[in-house]
C-alpha cells in the first residue's frame, strides 16, 4: 500500500545494528573524554605538638625533711617556734630551685 509515492510499511532492520550502534557510539565517546590528570605528590611538613614531660627529674631537688617536721610533739613552746622559723628558711632555700625545675612548664 502506497499513498503518494511512501511506503507505509517500514523496512525492518537487522538487530545486531542496535548493539554495534552502541559499540561504536560508546568508543566514540571514549575517544572524546580526556584522560584524568597524574596524581601529584606533594611532601608537606606538619608540625604537630607532641607531650612531653615539662621536668626533668633530675632537675627536681630530693624530698627532705625540714625542721618543723623533724622536732617532737613534746617538745616546748619555745623549741616548736624556733622549729617553724628554721623550716620555712629551708623551704625559702629550697623554692629557687623547685622554680627552676618548673620553668620548662610555662607555656611561651
Amino acid at each position: 500500500m502506497r499513498i503518494q509515492g511512501k511506503s507505509l510499511i517500514r523496512q525492518a532492520r537487522p538487530r545486531s545494528f542496535y548493539p554495534l550502534l552502541a559499540v561504536f557510539g560508546s568508543a566514540l565517546t571514549a575517544c572524546a573524554t580526556p584522560a584524568p590528570p597524574e596524581p601529584i605528590i606533594i611532601t608537606q611538613r606538619v608540625d604537630v605538638p607532641v607531650m612531653v614531660p615539662c621536668v626533668d627529674p633530675e632537675a627536681i631537688p630530693p624530698v627532705r625533711l625540714y625542721a618543723d617536721q623533724r622536732v617532737s610533739l613534746t617538745a616546748s613552746f619555745e623549741e616548736k617556734a624556733d622549729a617553724l622559723m628554721a623550716g620555712v628558711t629551708e623551704r625559702d632555700e629550697d623554692i629557687p630551685a623547685l622554680r627552676a625545675a618548673l620553668a620548662g612548664c610555662v607555656g611561651d
